[in-house]
């Protein structure tokens, strides 16, 4: 009796503790797909306030998940798409007063095909002078949810 008791016990706790785990990552995911829209949302607002001839941002979008590939901790992507007469340096030296690694393309650089920009539903850079896609990539609150957007 003593051993079904403790087999019990022990299957109990099993499920009780896989039922949190599960729990803790379904909250985690939700926790990183807000801080990864709410970047995307604040670079938008930052693009337009700080580059002067900017006043739309094109296309924008964000991605919550294993960014780098290497499969060990969770990171928050934004890439936003805009028009400007800037050149590129000037574009990134603004941007990096707040942004310290932020990457500026030109649509000729910036392979959207490229882990992980297949994941996000980006209108296609337009190949002409003056276009620019800007991502950014931060850990993500919880970096150990491995669940991507």
């Amino acid at each position: 009796m003593k051993r079904i008791k403790t087999l019990l016990f022990i299957t109990i706790f099993l499920i009780a503790a896989a039922m949190v785990f599960i729990g803790l990552n379904i909250y985690a995911e939700k926790a990183n797909r807000k801080a990864a829209e709410q970047q995307r949302i604040e670079i938008g607002h930052y693009i337009i306030d700080s580059i002067d001839d900017v006043d739309v941002i094109i296309d924008d979008a964000s991605f919550g998940g294993n960014v780098s590939g290497t499969g060990n901790n969770s990171e928050i992507l934004s890439v936003s798409v805009f028009k400007s007469n800037y050149s590129e340096t000037e574009i990134e030296n603004i941007l990096k007063k707040k942004y310290n690694n932020i990457k500026v393309y030109k649509p000729e650089n910036f392979d959207q095909e490229r882990y992980p920009y297949n994941k996000l539903d980006l209108y296609p850079v337009p190949k002409e002078d003056g276009f620019y896609a800007v991502s950014y990539v931060d850990t993500a609150p919880y970096e150990f949810a491995m669940n991507g957007q």
